[in-house]
């Protein structure tokens, strides 16, 4: 397999800084050249495929700017300071926060990391399973989540939609690689 060496950034400017931060990064190519970029920085975040003993999966609708309309889900949030750089504590508090699960009731497997788009984003992605779901507890969600919608979807009708690359209703990419990845633990 091709050799993956890391890529100098000569400079980096900060062009937007809100949740998302924008810079425009110059890479130093090996011939010497340099090329500009946008990059987009935010905090990694966990995703979570939270499934019940009765196989189905705890999903979120909710409104997403980006496609100008509802979204379903896996369970996500951010990996915050408070969370040490701990991504499962992380993925933990999500899955209570959103699902209204107790996570410490649950089976956790690390499905591994991955990169939504390596061209102009620099977040990593944790994901997680956590079976025997059972969502018992109140939502506590955040002022920006007040819409949320909790959905349970049959893990089969999921992994069917991610697979089908013509089914919008679970496009996301955070979505379809949690989805695939958790198949062989659940089927």
């Amino acid at each position: 397999m091709t050799e993956l060496k890391n890529i100098e950034i000569e400079k980096r400017e900060r062009v937007y800084a809100g949740w998302l931060n924008v810079d425009i990064a110059y890479m130093k190519l090996p011939d010497g050249s340099i090329m500009p970029r946008e990059v987009v920085q935010r905090n990694h975040w966990v995703a979570v495929v939270a499934v019940t003993d009765d196989n189905q999966i705890i999903m979120t609708k909710q409104p997403r700017a980006g496609i100008a309309r509802f979204s379903l889900e896996v369970i996500a949030g951010h990996i915050e300071e408070k969370h040490h750089g701990n991504a499962k504590l992380a993925a933990m508090d999500e899955l209570r926060q959103e699902a209204g699960v107790d996570p410490n009731t649950c089976e956790w497997i690390d499905l591994g990391v991955f990169v939504p788009d390596p061209a102009y984003c620099t977040c990593i992605g944790h994901v997680f399973l956590a079976k025997h779901a059972k969502p018992t507890m109140e939502l506590e969600l955040e002022e920006g989540e007040k819409q949320l919608e909790t959905v349970l979807i049959p893990y089969v009708e999921a992994l069917n939609i991610v697979k089908d690359g013509f089914d919008t209703r679970i496009w996301d990419a955070n979505s379809t690689v949690s989805i695939l990845r958790a198949e062989k633990h659940i089927l």
